[in-house]
């Protein structure tokens, strides 16, 4: 109301420069007004709304299969793609969660998005020495090349680092680690393994890229993905937040893990507010990644 109030007593002003200050004014804001307007249609465009595909899409109405009670929910804010040692370094003592991306290679797992990161030469178990304590550390490993026939080498690996590593008296506990994947056949057979378990890893179905533009083959596309599912093998759906509308119609019963990428600029925050605000309306929205802003 201040502002307002001394906008108008400058309208009335017969100094030529308060004129010229109050136009400029008036032009701001309206860049401002018209900026905010052009980012939140653009953030709320984001998410893929044709109803006409939406609504002829199969659902899967499985409930929730964790067979563990959490004291502590695996949800919440988590930083995203922190694949190196300085960035944990930086942030360890601001967040608890992190999510990475894992490579299976040389009978090891390497923190890598993809080969041309392998230089760094870090392995998982490198990665968890970085931090002074595990105690309440939670870890989204997203295993790009996990398949059926190296699924059972990589759960070796997690159980050896799980049951020895020991970091300032912290312990890593299995409940506090997601494993996700892209290849359904693999988190099969893993969901077989592990369910024996009392305590066990948390299963993330990585939903596929999509090219939302074909929606005259995207029904097909993302029905004939939903017959490949013949059992309830996995906790969560992980994507892109695009896919919000899809995966909310698909899978109405299962819980959720999202991203919005983009980075740190002030656009990219504004949208991801929006964005984030939007779908945490859902109880089924339990993780929201975010880049690791200083």
């Amino acid at each position: 109301m201040k502002i307002i109030r001394k906008l108008c007593e400058l309208m009335v002003e017969k100094n030529i420069l308060n004129k010229i200050i109050f136009i400029v004014a008036i032009l701001l804001l309206m860049v401002f007004i018209i900026y905010v307007l052009n980012h939140t249609i653009s953030a709320y465009k984001y998410i893929y709304k044709n109803y006409n595909v939406i609504n002829n899409l199969s659902e899967i109405t499985y409930a929730t299969n964790h067979t563990i009670i959490y004291d502590d929910k695996i949800d919440g804010k988590w930083l995203h793609h922190i694949n190196n040692i300085e960035q944990v370094k930086k942030f360890e003592n601001k967040y608890e969660s992190f999510e990475l991306d894992i490579l299976f290679y040389n009978n090891d797992l390497y923190v890598a998005h993809d080969k041309t990161e392998l230089h760094q030469n870090i392995t998982l178990k490198d990665y968890l020495a970085i931090f002074d304590n595990l105690d309440n550390r939670k870890f989204w490993l997203d295993i790009k090349n996990m398949d059926n026939k190296n699924y059972s080498s990589i759960l070796t690996i997690l159980d050896d680092l799980v049951e020895n590593i020991n970091n300032g008296g912290g312990i890593l506990y299995k409940s506090n680690i997601i494993i996700e994947s892209g290849n359904l056949e693999a988190l099969k057979l893993m969901f077989g393994t592990i369910n024996i378990y009392k305590a066990r890893y948390n299963l993330s179905w990585y939903f596929p890229y999509l090219d939302l533009s074909h929606e005259d083959t995207l029904i097909t596309t993302i029905n004939n993905l939903v017959k490949e599912i013949d059992g309830n093998y996995f906790d969560y759906v992980s994507s892109d937040i695009k896919y919000y509308k899809v995966l909310e119609k698909v899978f109405p019963n299962k819980e959720k893990l999202f991203w919005y990428t983009g980075g740190c600029v002030i656009e990219r925050k504004y949208k991801r507010m929006l964005l984030y605000n939007y779908v945490n309306k859902d109880k089924n929205t339990k993780i929201l990644l975010y880049p690791a802003c200083s």
